[in-house]
């Protein structure tokens, strides 16, 4: 795999600036005949839109509208927030279209597909946008492409196979200010090496805290694909936020305290980020380091809560280039008003969805039990209370059974409860994942033996990633 420098002439369009209006009135876009280019930069477009229609906004931009065999369509500087997988499928020519410029927009999205009719597309720029995560099949189809710039994105990683279908890709660059190198950029390094895809400097890690500044072109694979905690050396018996919930309502004005829990070990690094963006630390924002004889503590302290607190705020744990992370969704509201925020609640009795309320008693249908069977939540001053849940049913009789183990707090047998249940760990749910490792976790008296059993069997459920990762052994609940 190569490396390369940086170059005002990478990712560029040769600098072609498009100055002649041809048959493109209706578009605003300016056509260059004889080098089959068509600019339609800095227009103020914001929606791809597939059909056109006589009176239409002069905000949408119609594929359909462009005529003839465009090579070059630049469409930077607007103000497009997706691409969806019809995008550019009305391009009366889409199979000629060599380089495409989506650059300088606020694209957060872009669907499944969205590119698969540019089947000779062989430039594709994307930097400079809002992309915090690409779904694996973004690029699919696009054989052809040769050069990919995702710089300036706030990209942390991405899903394994996101790039298998870009056999012909060289050249990549994927400047971030949020690139975390661990496991889930894994497949990401394996695919540049095998196919020798040279990866611009710009290219570095910025997570964890030991290879801040390392270009992702000198990591090792290997390296990587331990880095998440599961199958490396970083296990920890806990590792916990409090309070523990996924989601908070915060009040501005209010004062604020998270604390990020780990059990004591040797050169352990803890580090709170916002939307995978190092703090910057001030007398309202910061964070304070302590342990006691069993834990290390870091807690994050807001005071007073601002409307800009907003945002997913993670623990990032690291010791030996492991790393586990712990994330909290935050969300502020005004503490006087007369209606609470939508809220997500995934519990023992399953999923549910309190919908954006007024004050009072509020009923949801339960997720599992009898068809007339309801959840009741009281919105009072803005604020969500304690869910009712009584009258629902447990998402599974593998969640009831161990629950009843937990509250008779009988730990010498929740592995050998575990090896009894006749659920197979690929078939378990997110929850029962989650509450599978916690018992292991807690369980006491266990053999090695017995311990490594437990953890393959847990690990075989395709939610394991996700439920484990950063809470593995010991969950919190």
């Amino acid at each position: 795999m190569k490396r390369f420098n940086n170059s005002p002439c990478l990712f560029a369009i040769c600098n072609i600036h498009l100055i002649v209006a041809v048959n493109c009135n209706w578009t605003r876009c300016s056509h260059l005949a004889d080098t089959a280019a068509v600019d339609c930069s800095g227009q103020r477009f914001d929606k791809i839109v597939h059909t056109a229609w006589l009176k239409a906004p002069t905000s949408e931009f119609y594929p359909s509208t462009i005529g003839g065999q465009v090579h070059l369509l630049n469409l930077s500087g607007n103000a497009f927030t997706s691409i969806s997988s019809s995008s550019f499928s009305s391009l009366r020519h889409p199979e000629t279209l060599e380089i495409l410029d989506i650059s300088h927009n606020v694209l957060m999205f872009i669907s499944p597909g969205a590119f698969k009719t540019l089947s000779n597309l062989k430039i594709l720029l994307l930097n400079n946008n809002q992309l915090h995560a690409l779904d694996r099949l973004s690029f699919v189809e696009l054989e052809s492409l040769e050069e990919l710039s995702l710089d300036s994105n706030p990209l942390s990683s991405f899903p394994d196979g996101t790039f298998a279908s870009l056999s012909k890709l060289r050249r990549i660059s994927i400047m971030s200010n949020q690139l975390s190198c661990d496991c889930q950029i894994a497949d990401l390094l394996r695919f540049v090496k095998d196919q020798q895809v040279q990866v611009s400097n710009r290219t570095v890690c910025i997570f964890p805290h030991s290879l801040r500044g390392m270009e992702v072109a000198r990591l090792n694979v290997k390296t990587l694909k331990r880095s998440c905690g599961k199958g490396g050396d970083f296990n920890p018996a806990v590792f916990d936020l409090e309070p523990s919930s996924r989601s908070l309502i915060v009040y501005p004005g209010d004062e604020k305290n998270i604390t990020c829990k780990v059990s004591k070990s040797n050169d352990v690094q803890m580090e709170w980020v916002k939307n995978n963006v190092p703090l910057a630390q001030s007398s309202r924002l910061f964070t304070t380091h302590y342990n006691d004889s069993e834990f290390l503590y870091l807690k994050l302290c807001l005071n007073p809560v601002t409307w800009e607190d907003e945002g997913d705020w993670t623990c990032y744990v690291e010791q030996d280039r492991s790393v586990l992370r712990n994330t909290v969704r935050m969300t502020p509201v005004l503490v006087n008003t007369v209606h609470c925020v939508q809220e997500w609640q995934a519990d023992e009795k399953g999923e549910i969805i309190w919908a954006f309320s007024k004050q009072g008693l509020v009923t949801a249908k339960c997720p599992n039990g009898p068809a007339n069977s309801k959840a009741y939540r009281r919105c009072k001053h803005g604020k969500w209370e304690t869910p009712d849940t009584s009258q629902c049913a447990y998402t599974s009789p593998l969640i009831k059974y161990f629950l009843t183990l937990l509250q008779d707090k009988r730990t010498s047998q929740y592995v050998n409860e575990l090896f009894r249940i006749k659920r197979r760990p690929f078939k378990m749910s997110a929850y029962e994942t989650r509450l599978v490792g916690w018992l292991i976790g807690n369980a006491t008296g266990l053999s090695s033996r017995q311990m490594l059993a437990a953890l393959n069997f847990v690990l075989q459920s395709e939610f394991a990633r996700t439920e484990l990762n950063g809470n593995s052994c010991c969950f919190a609940l």
